[in-house]
């Protein structure tokens, strides 16, 4: 249990210091899996490459905008519970990031394989192979690694393309509504808790016999 706390505490941490603004339950979901799905990865790349989160939005319409901007495959999209591999997420990186990599990826083209390879040698990933599967917490210290990288390098980051501008449009109207659903709650709460208590029923005379 202490263990748990300590990596929510971290991942909240870490990601409050970049630009992925996304709803804090989904970090916190995410965080504990003990293996993350392309649904989570698609979530997460999503909010990073566009910027709102996609809550509200089908898992077929935020994986359709990756593969407008070339950030994961074609095929990938076919199942959104399926296990996420590392070598899937670097591809995502390098994808989203702009990473290039050295000569290999120049001539062969980026691949899982490589890509892992190029986020290891960048240190945005650490052990393992390509082929292993990633908890939520690990994928979520990935995604705020690659957040850090864009904000250096903000001119290689992707740029929306196709689907994706409309789609962020969607997702930064739903965000803006669950903004102003929070506020007006926020406010009706205050002014709850502003009116005065209802005063005690003064008790009735007895009668006299």
């Amino acid at each position: 249990m202490r263990r748990v706390a300590t990596l929510l505490l971290m991942t909240t941490v870490v990601l409050a210091g970049t630009a992925l603004h996304g709803d804090n339950s989904f970090y916190r979901i995410t965080a504990v899996k003990p293996n993350a799905t392309m649904s989570d990865a698609v979530r997460a790349f999503f909010i990073l490459a566009l910027g709102p989160d996609p809550a509200e939005m089908t898992f077929e319409k935020q994986a359709q905008a990756l593969i407008d901007m070339k950030i994961i495959r074609k095929k990938w999209a076919g199942d959104g519970n399926a296990k996420l591999t590392r070598g899937k997420v670097a591809y995502m990186i390098c994808r989203t990031c702009g990473i290039k990599g050295g000569i290999t990826m120049h001539l062969l083209g980026l691949t899982e394989r490589y890509c892992y390879r190029e986020c290891t040698y960048l240190k945005m990933m650490v052990g393992g192979t390509g082929r292993d599967y990633m908890s939520g917490g690990e994928l979520l210290g990935a995604l705020a690694k690659a957040a850090e990288y864009c904000e250096k390098h903000p001119d290689s980051k992707v740029k929306p393309k196709g689907s994706a501008e409309t789609a962020k449009e969607e997702a930064e109207t739903a965000a803006a509504e669950r903004a102003r659903k929070a506020a007006e709650e926020a406010a009706k709460e205050a002014d709850d808790s502003a009116k005065p208590a209802p005063k005690d029923a003064e008790p009735e005379p007895a009668d006299n016999p």
